[in-house]
């Protein structure tokens, strides 16, 4: 989802850093995350629902539908460049 700066790689704050740009980039495309567990991601729509399980450095999504994975597909490239 995202490039981790090579400057940070290996520094013990790299995760937390990752992690604040990579919250930052999901509420800019809709997403919010839930108060009972804020590793997990969640934006709805007309067309459906996706949610976002992180860990660490690591995710997981979940799309209701093809058109909301081609979507969410599309606004993380577009937010990475």
């Amino acid at each position: 989802m995202g490039k981790l700066n090579k400057e940070l790689y290996g520094l013990p704050e790299a995760a937390r850093v990752w992690r604040e740009d990579l919250k930052d980039k999901l509420k800019s495309l809709g997403f919010v995350p839930l108060r009972s567990d804020m590793g997990v991601f969640l934006n709805t729509s007309e067309r459906g629902f996706t949610a976002i399980d992180t860990h660490i450095d690591d995710g997981t999504g979940i799309c209701s539908s093809k058109e909301e994975e081609s979507r969410l597909k599309v606004s993380i490239q577009s937010s990475t460049k």
